[in-house]
């Protein structure tokens, strides 16, 4: 089955979201800014009370340089 759940990566945890943004050198704000979204929504998957999904936490590795 092509959208078999089981094959999509795992969400990154609160603090692997942290560290790639401490990594970076950014702000809770500023590493909103890299994806377009709020403070609040950058706080909240670092705390783990909104689960970040994996392309964001890519994109988000790429965009901020972690990714190369």
């Amino acid at each position: 089955m092509i959208n078999d759940a089981a094959t999509w990566p795992d969400p990154p945890t609160p603090a692997a979201i942290l560290a790639a943004r401490e990594a970076a050198g950014l702000t809770q704000k500023q590493a909103g800014a890299v994806l377009y979204c709020s403070e609040r929504t950058w706080q909240d998957w670092e705390r783990g009370r909104r689960v970040m999904m994996p392309v964001l936490f890519e994109c988000f590795l790429g965009r901020a340089g972690e990714g190369n």
